[in-house]
This record gives structure tokens, C-alpha cells and sequence, in this order.
């Protein structure tokens, strides 16, 4: 057997385990992360951020602060952000953005200012980022 057949037959089980990992949506290690960005005048006790069959608390959220978490939807999903100010009144707010739940990568930064979203930058795309 010649040198590059024996190197050839030694990848295999890992080209095996890559191409099984990729198919069931493993690999590529991708996902969206969601920054919410507060640049209004409310603080808010509490910001969650809610995907297709996942929610994700972030706790308070400042005035001029940012919280982030990655997310990992089980079905094509726009970003929802529900937010309560410190007096009780909630807010739920949706982004206008789009990802499904494998081979999408990237960032959504919601920028939100006195209980509105005034600003949405959509940096995801399918694939690599």
C-alpha cells in the first residue's frame, strides 16, 4: 500500500464523523447571537429575548447597556424581545429579521430606545460567518 492510500484510509473515520456531524446540523459550529442595545432614557428589570422554541432570559437591562445571548431556534424564526420596566409595564417587541434553525450564522443587534425598537442591524446569513 502505497503512502498516500494509508493516509487516505486513516482520514476516513474522521471525513465519516465531519459528514454525519454536518448532516444532522452540528457542524459547522455556527449560530446567531442577539445583542439588545438600550439607547433610550428606560431601564427595564427584565429583557428576554424569544426564538422558535427557545426563550432566553437576560436579566435587567440599563440605560446604555447591552445584553447578549446566542440562540438556537428549532424552526425558522424572527427575534421577539419582551422587556419590563421597573413600574410593571411590559413591552414585547419583535425584530424584522429571519434565520432558520441550521447553517445560519451571525449577529441581530436590536437596538431599542423608551419601548421601541428603533433600529435593527441583521448581520446573519447561511453558512460561515
Amino acid at each position: 500500500m502505497g503512502k498516500l492510500t494509508s493516509v487516505l484510509l486513516s482520514a476516513a473515520p474522521f471525513m465519516v464523523i465531519v459528514f454525519v456531524f454536518y448532516v444532522i446540523g452540528i457542524w459547522p459550529f455556527n449560530g446567531v447571537n442577539v445583542i439588545v442595545d438600550n439607547t433610550g432614557i428606560t431601564n427595564y428589570i427584565s429583557c428576554s429575548v424569544a426564538v422558535a422554541g427557545g426563550d432566553y432570559d437576560l436579566g435587567p437591562l440599563d440605560v446604555g447597556h447591552r445584553l447578549s445571548t446566542a440562540v438556537c431556534p428549532t424552526s425558522d424564526s424572527s427575534v421577539v424581545i419582551r422587556l419590563i420596566e421597573d413600574n410593571g409595564v411590559a413591552h414585547v417587541l419583535t425584530a424584522d429579521c429571519y434565520f432558520g434553525p441550521r447553517g445560519y450564522s451571525g449577529t441581530v443587534t436590536v437596538q431599542v430606545a423608551d419601548d421601541t425598537i428603533v433600529h435593527v442591524d441583521n448581520d446573519v446569513g447561511f453558512g460561515f460567518p
